[in-house]
């Protein structure tokens, strides 16, 4: 071996001992086996995961799994991988300066997000039928597979996951955008299915299944150089789950497991997750018009909501519940490049 090549065999030798299960605390052989018969292939996993699962899992007691995932918070915290748990506001000015945030095409949108859509955050994009709420989810899955910024060493182009509950993801549509911004040509048979290949599709049939699916997704987010997670949409399979359950606290029990999953997905993995949710309008006399489904569950677990909705010949965008923005309204427009900025005369 020379010496040149002995730095990055070392290299990936520590990432592996980063990440790899064997050496947390009360996780032998048969502990490990069984993570990883349940999905939860390494130490990101296993934050994700939570105690619960670890002792479900491995049939650890509480505060073994508890002191198990903490083991794997400080491991990664300290290799780097993970935020600190405490930080100053100077320190987390800093990193947030410094993430790499997503064009949603049209500068004015980018200007609500302060750069762009953000990682390690919920974004919610929520509107009625034709309020443009799929076009933008294939609108920022093109955006994450041009990003020439998450290519790694060994050549692996981004990726992105793809949760399609209602049957409307569009592979054309991708192609079609793409072709339109001059990512790869028309009827480059081998360009279009590079491109397409990079987006993993997942349907789910069930509340629990999409959970299940969220949970289990970990271990592809690393392998496959995934870097946003898309549900479009969550809201018709709870929709059709609440009306067959009578107990209110079980179905917002299920509601707050999808999104906790999601919480952690997105900061463990450092990753946006765009969330597609619908609207109806509400008959509370104290409280009425549109709503998003999910209640304050899902609302106190988004990062960003933004509303959208069709007005006239244009778009509009509405910043609705920014953690440091006020109100306020951009327009937009949808063409074949995908979602752009309106063009003033």
């Amino acid at each position: 071996m020379s010496k040149e090549e002995k730095p990055k065999v070392d290299k990936v030798k520590a990432e592996l001992d980063i990440y790899r299960l064997k050496d947390i605390p009360g996780v032998g052989p048969i502990g490990e086996k069984k993570l990883e018969d349940a999905g939860i292939c390494s130490k990101r996993d296993v934050l994700v995961a939570g105690w619960i699962e670890m002792a479900e899992f491995t049939g650890m007691e509480r505060n073994k799994a508890e002191e198990a995932v903490a083991y794997c918070r400080k491991v990664l915290m300290d290799s780097g991988d993970q935020w600190k748990s405490e930080m100053t506001g100077a320190e987390i000015y800093e990193l947030r300066e410094k993430m790499h945030r997503f064009t949603t095409c049209s500068k004015a949108i980018d200007e609500m997000f302060e750069g762009g859509i953000e990682p390690r955050a919920i974004t919610e994009f929520a509107g009625k039928f034709h309020s443009g709420k799929t076009q933008m989810s294939h609108n920022l899955t093109l955006t994450v597979l041009q990003d020439e910024r998450f290519i790694k060493e060994n050549g692996q182009k981004p990726c992105v996951l793809y949760l399609d509950t209602e049957g409307t993801f569009r592979p054309k549509r991708l192609v079609e955008m793409a072709t339109a911004r001059g990512y790869i040509k028309e009827g480059d048979v081998e360009a279009r299915n590079e491109l397409l290949g990079r987006v993993i599709v997942q349907k789910a049939d069930s509340t629990a299944h999409l959970i299940t699916i969220i949970k289990h997704s970990s271990h592809l987010m690393q392998e496959l150089n995934i870097q946003m997670l898309v549900v479009d949409s969550a809201a018709s399979l709870f929709r059709q789950t609440m009306a067959e359950m009578g107990d209110a606290g079980r179905k917002f029990r299920m509601i707050n497991k999808m999104v906790h999953a999601l919480q952690a997905t997105a900061e463990v993995h450092n990753v946006p997750v765009i969330f597609v949710n619908q609207m109806y309008d509400s008959m509370d006399q104290f409280n009425p018009g549109p709503k998003q489904y999910g209640g304050n569950v899902i609302g106190h677990a988004m990062t960003y909501r933004v509303v959208l909705r069709k007005k006239s010949k244009v778009w509009i965008a509405t910043s609705e519940d920014f953690p440091d923005r006020p109100i306020e309204d951009v327009e937009f427009t949808i063409t074949a490049k995908g979602i752009e900025d309106v063009k003033k005369k």
